[in-house]
C-alpha cells in the first residue's frame, strides 16, 4: 500500500449534514411545497377517467368465467371482443 493510500485510509469522513446547519428558510419551504402537492395533486386529477375499453374487458372475463364455470371451450379460442 503507498503512503497516499494510507493517508486516505486513514481520513476521517466529512460530517453529515444536519436540519441545524441547513438555511432557515429550506424548512418552511419544503413543508409549503410538500402540502401544495398534496392539495394540487387531487385537484389535477379530477378529470381522469376510464380509456373506454372497460366493456371489451368485461366481455372477455365473461367469456373466461363461462369456460371455467361450464368448461364448454379451450381458453386459447377465447378472443377479446372487439
Amino acid at each position: 500500500m503507498t503512503r497516499m493510500a494510507w493517508i486516505e485510509w486513514r481520513r476521517k469522513p466529512p460530517p453529515l449534514p444536519t436540519l441545524r446547519n441547513d438555511p432557515p428558510l429550506l424548512r418552511p419551504l419544503f413543508l409549503l411545497l410538500t402540502l401544495a402537492v398534496f392539495v394540487l395533486l387531487p385537484l389535477l386529477s379530477l378529470d381522469a377517467g376510464l380509456s373506454g375499453d372497460d366493456e371489451k374487458h368485461y366481455q372477455h372475463a365473461l367469456k373466461v368465467h363461462r369456460y371455467f364455470r361450464k368448461g364448454t371451450r379451450p381458453p386459447w379460442t377465447i378472443r377479446p371482443t372487439n
